[in-house]
Parts: structure tokens; C-alpha cells; sequence
């Protein structure tokens, strides 16, 4: 009996150091894991010099405009940098932007929308459309949340307006005219 007891412990203390091992691996395993489901850092999202430039030129450009305008801005998944949708359509009605939004990702739209308010006075709003479908996944909501006002302020939009479906695009007008400042 005390002859198994000896082997027995004899293959706890020969087995320690690889049982140990073998956990830490397990360890590394569950982390990277972990990893992958992490989404990315919102903050880490960035506009190129270029993008910059044409935020600007499509802000300056819109103030006094006559008929509405607008882009579509989205976040490339592999650079997280904020860019304009691949086509660079300058949207001149709202419902052409619903005919294009994605039915399960997010974005943004820079709308610049003329109107004229209760008091009789034209108005051009330049605001930012957060397009938020509810169907879309934890990780793109996360990291779009997280680059509203980073997109807000570099694109110097006077409001920001949610929205979840295309649909929705048909009340901007009145909340726009509703908006008297």
C-alpha cells in the first residue's frame, strides 16, 4: 500500500511543472479569447488629413446653399479611421440617402438643410444624423457611440439628430423647422 502511495506522490511532484504549464497555456488561451470579443477602442478612431480638408470644404460649401446636401461618413473596420462612403455621392434629397443606408451598420450623415422656420426666416442647419438601426451588433454600436462626438466636433455640426430606420428620415424637416434658434 505505502508502495502506491510513494508512486503517487512520486507522479504529483514529476507532474507539477507540466500540469503547470499546461494551466498557464489554458491561461493564454482564455485571454486571447478574451481578445478577439474586446471591440476596439473608440478613441482610437481618426480622420486622414484628407477627410479633414473635405469636412471643411463641404461645411464652408453648404452655409449658403439653396437646395440640401449631404454625405454619408462611415468607420473602416480594419483602419478605424472615419471616411466617406467609397462612392462620395453629395446626396440632394433625403430620400436618395435612405435608398442607400445599410439595413445592419451604423453611420454618420452630414446634412445641410435649408428651410424656412415658423417666423418666416431661412435657415440653413448644417447638423449630424446618427443612423443607429437597432439590429446592428454590441461591437459596431460601441465603437460608433464612442465616435459621435469626435465626428461632432471635427465636422462642427450645430446638432446632432438620431435616427434608427430610413424612415425616420422623413421627420428631419420638421424637426428642423421646429429648431428655431
Amino acid at each position: 500500500m505505502s508502495g502506491h502511495g510513494i508512486l503517487a506522490a512520486n507522479f504529483v511532484i514529476a507532474g507539477a511543472v507540466p500540469w503547470d504549464i499546461k494551466m498557464r497555456c489554458m491561461e493564454n488561451e482564455k485571454n486571447k479569447e478574451k481578445e478577439k470579443l474586446i471591440p476596439p477602442n473608440p478613441a482610437s478612431t481618426t480622420f486622414s488629413t484628407e477627410t479633414k480638408a473635405h469636412l471643411r470644404k463641404f461645411r464652408l460649401g453648404t452655409s449658403r446653399a439653396n437646395d440640401p446636401q449631404a454625405v454619408i461618413y462611415l468607420i473602416d473596420k480594419t483602419t478605424l479611421e472615419i471616411k466617406q462612403d467609397e462612392e462620395g455621392t453629395v446626396y440632394k434629397d433625403l430620400e436618395s440617402i435612405g435608398d442607400d443606408l445599410p439595413d445592419h451598420s451604423p453611420r454618420f450623415i452630414l446634412l445641410s438643410y435649408p428651410c424656412t422656420l415658423p417666423s418666416g426666416r431661412l435657415s440653413v442647419p448644417y447638423v449630424l444624423i446618427f443612423y443607429l438601426p437597432p439590429t446592428v451588433n454590441a461591437e459596431q454600436r460601441m465603437l460608433y457611440a464612442g465616435a459621435k462626438e469626435l465626428m461632432r466636433n471635427t465636422a462642427e455640426v450645430g446638432k446632432v439628430l438620431e435616427i434608427e430606420s430610413a424612415e425616420d428620415l422623413e421627420e428631419i424637416p420638421d424637426k428642423l423647422k421646429g429648431d428655431e434658434r
